[in-house]
């Protein structure tokens, strides 16, 4: 595909394309009548004498008049039918060259002057959400292709039929299914009467957790082949007292919730107790207890009041329920990151920052660019994965994500960061069940599938999802990077 720069207006306007018009004259490019010579005037963006056609210079089909495409950079009228006596294959005078469609080609939109562009090479997931209990269910379809040599047109997704999971559990609790991707699974629900629901896609297996009163937690893996009911009960626990929990000058400090993480056990790596405060007893602040499950050992990490000066960290590691109390712990000082994020020369407020610890997902850090670009975050010392999601004015403008996967971080850093430019294309699929009926009551994501392995700039696709219509059809845009 031929490719020509989109230049800003100023420079546009310093550049001049001469040509040979019908007539013999010259064709300039030009903003204003001003720009040309004579007495020629600036009619479509070139300088011609009035009533004289000249040749029009164009980079795309929207520069030419309707009935005209653009033929190597200049306007030429749509044939009506081959010259005679040209044999197939053969390019008459104004005939688009070899591998440039003809206008009205198929494969783009309606008057394209350039092949679609091949966008097969990307991979997507494509997130179905629906609220109804029958029909599909909420699921994602990977491995999704763009068509090849079709631009943004995604292929047929189809999308199974659903089974309801659902059981008893303590009135209140809130319930959610646990997976690394969130939009690939109904959203958490409160047991409202002591009873919980999902409606999900069949033959997988749901790791399902459940929060009830006094931040007790329980897990259930579910496999799901039909409709299934699960009961969940919250397992008894042992009181584990610790504290004080202190700042840097050795002051216990209040507010702070200290949450139970499954350390062995069959749920290692899941959370084992939501949550208590750090609180005065007998005079001391900073204390707590916590009551954890007895048949496994446990981390205990604290998470201060938002804005406060330290962050998420890990208090103490392998804790035994059935051993003794625990001692004091001091808070670690955080180091600070901060930089400015910008995008087109200009600061890209509302980007946002996420970090996670390489090694421990559990301690995330999050920030978010104010009015001039500028972010600060504060952690733990340590290897961070991090991710800058360009703002939604960004986005719309083309701004690529940027990722530094474990990047280091073992004192106070500046980083500043420049959005890449990319292209912004619009995919569109068509979502049908497995009857091939269209699916019109669905939200839709595109999420795209790139291994991260180094720092840079990553192609990235609108966080906000998009409705299907009354035949299934959905447009999702993304802004993509070349390969």
């Amino acid at each position: 595909m031929r490719r020509f720069p989109r230049w800003p207006v100023a420079i546009l306007a310093m550049r001049m394309l001469a040509g040979c018009s019908d007539n013999g004259g010259s064709t300039v490019r030009c903003v204003t009548d001003d720009d040309c010579p004579g007495d020629q005037q600036c009619v479509g963006g070139n300088c011609q004498l009035p009533g004289d056609p000249g040749i029009r210079t164009c980079d795309r089909i929207e520069d030419c008049r309707p009935g005209e495409f653009c033929d190597n950079g200049v306007c030429r009228p749509i044939p009506d039918e081959p010259d005679a006596g040209v044999e197939d294959g053969d390019a008459g005078p104004g005939d688009p060259g070899p591998g440039d469609p003809g206008p009205g080609d198929p494969g783009g939109d309606p008057g394209a002057d350039q092949p679609q562009v091949d966008y097969s090479r990307l991979g997507f997931t494509v997130a179905v959400a629906r609220a109804a209990s029958s029909g599909p269910a909420t699921q994602c379809v990977s491995g999704v292709h763009p068509e090849a040599n079709a631009g943004g047109s995604l292929p047929l997704i189809t999308v199974a039929d659903g089974f309801t999971l659902s059981g008893s559990v303590e009135s209140g609790a809130e319930v959610r299914i646990l997976t690394e991707r969130p939009a690939c699974v109904p959203g958490p629900v409160t047991a409202a009467g002591g009873q919980y629901a999902f409606f999900v896609a069949g033959g997988k297996s749901y790791d399902v957790q459940a929060i009830g009163s006094g931040g007790k937690v329980a897990h259930q893996n579910v496999a799901v082949n039909a409709n299934t009911t699960r009961n969940l009960s919250f397992p008894a626990g042992v009181e584990v007292a610790g504290g004080p929990v202190t700042d840097d000058n050795s002051q216990g400090v209040n507010g702070w919730t200290i949450q139970g993480w499954h350390r062995t056990g069959p749920h290692a790596g899941k959370l084992s107790h939501a949550g208590v405060q750090t609180t005065t007893i007998d005079s001391e602040p900073g204390m707590f207890a916590i009551a954890l499950p007895g048949d496994a050992h446990h981390d205990l990490l604290g998470f201060g009041p938002q804005g406060g000066p330290y962050p998420p960290q890990v208090l103490y590691e392998d804790v035994d329920p059935n051993g003794p109390d625990l001692f004091g712990e001091r808070l670690k000082v955080p180091y600070t990151l901060s930089g400015r994020v910008t995008f087109d020369e200009l600061g890209a407020p509302g980007t946002l920052f996420l970090l996670e610890q390489h090694n421990d997902p559990r301690l995330e850090a999050e920030a978010s660019a104010g009015t001039d670009g500028n972010y600060q975050v504060q952690v733990r010392a340590g290897a961070w994965d991090m991710e800058v999601v360009p703002s939604a004015a960004a986005f719309n403008q083309g701004a690529a994500a940027y990722l530094h996967p474990d990047y280091s971080l073992y004192t106070d850093k500046t980083l500043d960061i420049v959005l890449a430019q990319a292209e912004q294309v619009t995919f569109t699929g068509r979502v049908e069940d497995v009857r091939g009926q269209p699916v019109t009551d669905a939200t839709v994501r595109l999420l795209l599938d790139q291994a991260v392995l180094a720092e840079g700039d990553y192609s990235t696709c609108d966080t906000q999802p998009a409705d299907t219509d009354a035949t299934g059809t959905f447009t999702i845009r993304c802004n993509i990077l070349p390969p």
